[in-house]
Parts: C-alpha cells; sequence; structure tokens
C-alpha cells in the first residue's frame, strides 16, 4: 500500500491519485496541513512535496511529481513496456509539463500582469498543445499511443482551466 502525501488542495498531487486509481495501485492519501509542513519538511529528502512512500518499507521514500506518477503508473500498468511506446510516452507527459510551467507562470504573475498573462497562455501556449494532441489522436486509434490507455493519455487531463 502507497501513501501519497500531499497539500488538501488539488495541485501535484492530484495525477499520482488518478494514475493509482486507474492502474488499481493500492493507497491512501496523507493530507499535509499547512501546520504539520514546517516539521515535516525537515523529515523529507527534498523539502517538497508530493511525497510517495510505501508501507513497511521505511526505506522507500519518492520525490518530484513526474517519478512518482511514472512509478506508480509502472505498478499500474500503465506505462508503455516497449521502448519506442515509453519513449514517445514521456515525449507527451514533458510536452504536458512544459504548458504546466508556464501556467503556474502565468498564474502567479504580478497582479497587474496576470490577466494578461493568462490570456497569452491560453491563446498561444494552451491551444498549440492542444492542437498538436489533437493531431496525434487523429492518427491513432482509441489514445495517444494507439489502443491501449498509458499515463501519458491520463496527464493530458487537465482542469485547471475553466471557460
Amino acid at each position: 500500500m502507497y501513501q501519497i502525501h500531499y497539500f488538501n488542495f488539488p495541485g501535484r498531487g492530484e495525477i499520482a491519485k488518478l494514475i493509482a486509481h486507474v492502474g488499481q495501485v493500492p493507497y491512501t492519501v496523507k493530507n499535509v496541513a499547512r501546520e504539520e509542513w514546517p516539521e515535516l519538511k525537515q523529515k523529507t529528502t527534498f523539502g517538497k512535496l508530493p511525497l510517495l512512500k510505501k508501507e513497511g518499507d521505511e526505506t522507500f521514500e519518492l520525490h518530484q511529481s513526474t517519478a512518482i506518477v511514472r512509478h506508480l503508473a509502472k505498478e499500474g500498468n500503465l506505462y508503455p513496456k516497449d521502448l519506442n511506446l515509453s519513449s514517445k510516452s514521456e515525449e507527451l507527459v514533458l510536452t504536458v509539463y512544459d504548458s504546466s510551467v508556464s501556467y503556474v507562470r502565468a498564474m502567479f504573475a504580478p497582479q497587474e500582469q496576470k490577466e494578461e498573462a493568462m490570456k497569452k497562455y491560453i491563446q498561444e501556449e494552451f491551444v498549440a498543445m492542444l492542437t498538436i494532441l489533437e493531431k496525434i489522436l487523429g492518427k491513432t486509434q482509441k489514445y495517444l499511443l494507439g489502443d491501449d490507455l498509458y499515463w501519458c493519455d491520463l496527464l493530458n487531463g487537465r482542469k485547471e482551466l475553466k471557460a
């Protein structure tokens, strides 16, 4: 049984929960309250969340959201075994990651620049990413890499934007 440690709000921990759920990987969620975080931060290797632990294995502690999601995807058979497909899945995941970084920059832009930064992100980068993903889906059958559901398909479900 895995434990996913994250703050009690949507963010980088959500995709780990989604991957574990879809991949039927047993897990529990340990919500970290703001007042708990300073003490817990000192006990973690990198001082960041999300954090993945495995019950019964005190030596296993995994940081970095993409590493956590990749680990859970492999555990839940949502990571391609074929080298070419796994490389393409990494390409798609990193495309979404790059877009997410730009989204966060826009969200945390100075208040007087935020509206323009979000508008630019949506109109340029987000639309470009969706256009690429639509082209890829047009070439495949059911999912981004063909007929099988993989982690890259789940990472492309974004809920940051509200119409």
